[in-house]
């Protein structure tokens, strides 16, 4: 029990989770220490220059125990940011921006195709590749994929990618392909969601905070910092930015695994490999609906390997020894 408890504890839990579990704490009790609520400015000074054993222990242990909550509220907060729940009952203004990219584009591809005998001047190709490429990391390849925030399609761009690649549905076949990752390249994963999951818990924390600061005032009837409110509207702001990067560069990482392990998912599994693109694309598709609705796939298995000769000859010679 000891031991799974400190592999929970682990860097990558530390900086997506302990960490801003102690800065939200932090500066919860000071909010509450400035307008009187729960200790004067005179009894923490001196509980602080104390520092007993106890007191450090206790302030520990309950940041430990927000950031457990966190960590289990972290795929609901996710989600939530994505754009789904309540979000979706809103118009959807990213789909707007889908357009406009994918007018834009258009606009720019025809250019390129219609100066190709003649020279594409450099600045059309700078944004053509610049569009090509936003569009690719930006949105998924569907308008009725997308999400209503920018953060929710980055994710989704990424969970698609596998499909549109290979035709495997990332969702249902992500825990396999997981399970024959090797150690050091899920540690990579791990690192690029911990700063997804910091910049996420951040974000919430932000408006937590401002939260518990208007509360104060109408139950105080006093402002105290009135930059305060400020403060956290541009660290929710900052931190919805750097969710966004961070899930670019995590789903980077998603997309390599597919590209790097999915044979070794097969193997595991005993299948076949394909001898070229369509045919892959036939397997993975194939093998991406028997998943899903378990159906019977229908892709030959691998042939049980031959055993190596010199393990029969080695056999044979104990057996005439014996």
């Amino acid at each position: 029990m000891i031991s799974e408890l400190s592999k929970s504890f682990d860097r990558y839990y530390v900086v997506g989770f302990f960490v801003p579990s102690l800065l939200f704490a932090s500066l919860f009790l000071l909010l509450l220490v400035e307008f009187g609520v729960l200790l004067d400015t005179t009894t923490l000074e001196i509980l602080l220059a104390e520092q007993t054993l106890w007191t450090s222990a206790l302030a520990l242990f309950s940041v430990w125990l927000i950031s457990i909550l966190v960590s289990a509220m972290n795929r609901p907060f996710i989600r939530l940011l994505e754009g789904y729940g309540i979000l979706q009952r809103f118009p959807n203004l990213e789909v707007r921006r889908y357009h406009r990219l994918q007018k834009e584009y258009e606009e720019t591809a025809k250019k390129y195709r219609d100066n190709l005998e003649v020279g594409v001047p450099d600045e059309v190709v700078a944004r053509y590749t610049e569009l090509l490429l936003t569009r690719r990391i930006r949105f998924p390849d569907s308008e009725k994929l997308v999400l209503p925030t920018e953060f929710g399609n980055v994710i989704r761009a990424f969970e698609v990618y596998s499909r549109v690649m290979y035709g495997i549905d990332a969702i249902p076949f992500w825990p396999h392909l997981s399970a024959v990752i090797p150690e050091d390249y899920q540690r990579s994963i791990s690192a690029a969601k911990a700063e997804v999951d910091f910049a996420v818990n951040l974000f919430y924390f932000s408006f937590m905070l401002l939260l518990e600061y208007l509360i104060l005032i109408l139950a105080s009837d006093s402002i105290r910092w009135p930059w305060f409110p400020f403060v956290l509207l541009i660290s929710a702001w900052l931190n919805y930015r750097l969710a966004v990067n961070a899930a670019k560069s995590w789903g980077n990482r998603i997309k390599a695994a597919f590209d790097l392990f999915r044979y070794d998912l097969l193997r595991q599994m005993g299948v076949r490999i394909p001898k070229d693109w369509g045919q892959e694309r036939h397997l993975w598709e194939n093998l991406s609906q028997s998943l899903i609705y378990w159906y019977k796939p229908d892709w030959p298995r691998n042939e049980p390997e031959p055993e190596p000769e010199s393990d029969k000859s080695k056999d044979h010679d104990d057996v005439q020894t014996k």
